[in-house]
């Protein structure tokens, strides 16, 4: 029994060393097919070559160049499928441009800023040309045209513009940069002491329009008040003939009861003629009566 308890401990790690052989043997199979694969899709193709994806791996093929006023298209150094088309497109006017024949596809074109000078327009084949600010602007650090302010009372040397002072056409207080300080005290500048006027932003509406608007009114209010009139009308007729159908309904009972149909009437102490006002009781039955 002692040996049978021993093989068996002895034979775990006999079953688990089999295991850790098949498994190892099983990922590098799985590697081996695999790693052709991997290389193929991981290939890397030159800064001037397309990638074209095949199922059977990548492949460089060299960029061609389009002329001027054309762009490569996909970009150049892209990955794509074999069944994309590449070729040369016309750039976008006012939109791109292309100034020399080459790999690259069309630019996008330089946009001047609105109070700066354009010199000449962006082409298919030529970049925009900007100038200078406009008069009362200064070039900022990035690049933009701000326009120069009024110093506060409090601004110092430093806050002054150099291209706002070069300026002559500017006021002599106009020199200072665009920034948050004069900015808050801009608008006391042209504060004025007459008393605030509230304008309305609603449109001014011509006679003819009041007019209109007018003649609009009374045709409503004509017409509202022919919708009630007929309203009241018919609700008048309505009661009139209610009115007069109860009235025949009730003369046509009244008939009924006097030729005999409906009761008999006990009169005390003779029966008076039908159209005489009476002291009646009512008794059902089959004989005549009157009411």
């Amino acid at each position: 029994m002692f040996l049978q308890s021993r093989s068996r401990y002895m034979a775990q790690p006999v079953m688990s060393a089999q295991m850790n052989t098949d498994l190892f043997m099983l990922i590098s199979i799985c590697t081996v097919y695999m790693f052709p694969v991997q290389v193929a899709c991981s290939r890397s193709c030159r800064w001037n070559q397309l990638t074209i994806l095949r199922p059977k791996g990548a492949v460089c093929f060299p960029c061609p160049e389009c002329p001027e006023g054309q762009g490569m298209v996909p970009q150049c150094g892209s990955r794509i499928t074999a069944d994309v088309t590449v070729e040369c497109v016309k750039c976008k006017l006012g939109k791109s441009y292309s100034d020399k024949q080459d790999i690259s596809s069309c630019k996008p074109c330089t946009i001047c800023d609105p109070n700066e000078e354009t010199i000449s327009p962006c082409t298919a084949t030529k970049n925009a040309v900007c100038g200078e600010c406009n008069a009362g602007f200064y070039r900022a650090t990035t690049g933009d045209c701000k326009p120069c302010m009024r110093c506060c009372a409090d601004s110092k040397d430093e806050d002054i513009e150099k291209q706002c002072k070069a300026q002559t056409n500017l006021p002599a207080n106009q020199i200072c940069r665009y920034d948050v300080d004069t900015i808050k005290c801009a608008p006391t500048a042209y504060r004025t002491t007459a008393p605030a006027v509230l304008v309305s932003t609603a449109p001014v509406m011509s006679q003819d329009m009041m007019a209109a608007r007018t003649k609009e009114g009374k045709s409503g209010s004509t017409l509202l008040f022919i919708s009630f009139a007929s309203c009241l009308a018919f609700f008048v007729c309505l009661l009139l003939a209610v009115m007069l159908a109860f009235y025949y309904k009730k003369k046509k009972l009244s008939s009924l009861w006097c030729s005999g149909h409906i009761g008999r009437v006990i009169t005390t102490p003779t029966q008076a003629d039908c159209n005489q006002p009476l002291t009646t009781k009512v008794v059902f039955g089959n004989e005549k009566a009157c009411v």
